[in-house]
């Protein structure tokens, strides 16, 4: 059946070392290429994911359109800094390695625990720098990496400067982020960055890595350093911790341009163009820059 196809992508994990199982990149190696050339219009979700695309396969020039994500689903708490324990924010913490002994609002990181985050920067950060805030990882973990991370933390003697929780609900985010010193993103591999833009709209410092689309996600002036950098990121996170209201204003004005409608938008003019082909009858493209 010659039926019109429209294929989207986050992102290129599994053609990366390290991105997931070997089965996979081999996989992934032979069928997206494959499945790209075929579709009429390729979705993704960033700008620089769509550069990279076209970076990789030249033939894709012109089928590319980015379809962002949103941030505008959570309600906006204040910050309200304060300790992370407490009633308002359940973090499961039974399932910690460590718990924490200081009280001061901590260095958050919010995703999967899996190697291409690169969580270990910010242990290694944590460690050459002693009067860095406490860290609290939280999120669910992939192949026994919430192990490791303890391990490693141990290992570098920082375990009670650690804590490693699972999952948020995502009722509990706003009170997360209020209650946050910053949110740090290392990742190497990134499609897009939703707790990036969460943490601006939020009013919650931000510091990330130069990889993939978290400067994208990030606001002029954030906070960013090299993926293999532990000097530079524990520089970041102390610039990070010490941001002014100005830059947390312009901060959240910035995210506030990321909205689900208008992903919503972009995703139905690109299903109409792979629907009806670019003769004039579809909805103008959705470009790269």
């Amino acid at each position: 059946f010659d039926t019109p196809l429209a294929f989207l992508i986050h992102d290129l994990r599994d053609l990366e070392p390290g991105g997931g199982p070997r089965w996979r990149r081999l996989a992934a190696t032979r069928l997206l290429p494959a499945t790209m050339r075929r579709a009429r219009v390729v979705l993704t979700v960033s700008h620089t994911m769509g550069e990279e695309l076209v970076r990789r396969w030249p033939d894709l020039s012109g089928r590319v359109r980015v379809v962002r994500h949103g941030a505008d689903h959570l309600p906006l708490r204040e910050r309200r800094p304060g300790p992370m324990h407490g009633e308002r924010i359940d973090l499961a913490a039974e399932h910690s390695e460590v718990s924490l002994r200081d009280e001061r609002p901590p260095i958050v990181y919010l995703g999967h625990l899996e190697r291409r985050k690169n969580l270990d920067l910010l242990l290694e950060a944590l460690a050459r720098d002693p009067d860095l805030p406490p860290l609290l990882l939280a999120g669910r973990a992939k192949d026994g990496e919430d192990l490791r991370l303890a391990a490693r933390a141990r290992e570098l003697g920082i375990a009670c400067r650690v804590r490693i929780d699972g999952p948020v609900h995502e009722k509990e985010l706003p009170w997360l982020y209020a209650s946050a010193g910053c949110l740090a993103l290392p990742s190497r591999i990134e499609g897009f960055g939703i707790p990036a833009l969460e943490a601006q709209r939020a009013g919650l410092p931000l510091t990330v890595a130069r990889a993939g689309a978290l400067p994208e996600v990030s606001a002029p002036g954030t906070p960013t350093f090299p993926v293999d950098d532990a000097a530079a990121c524990a520089g970041a996170l102390r610039q990070a911790l010490e941001a002014d209201t100005l830059h947390l204003r312009r901060a959240r004005t910035f995210a506030q341009d990321f909205r689900w409608d208008l992903g919503a938008g972009a995703l139905l003019e690109a299903w109409s163009e792979a629907a009806h082909g670019p003769d004039g009858s579809s909805l103008p493209n959705v470009k790269i820059r």
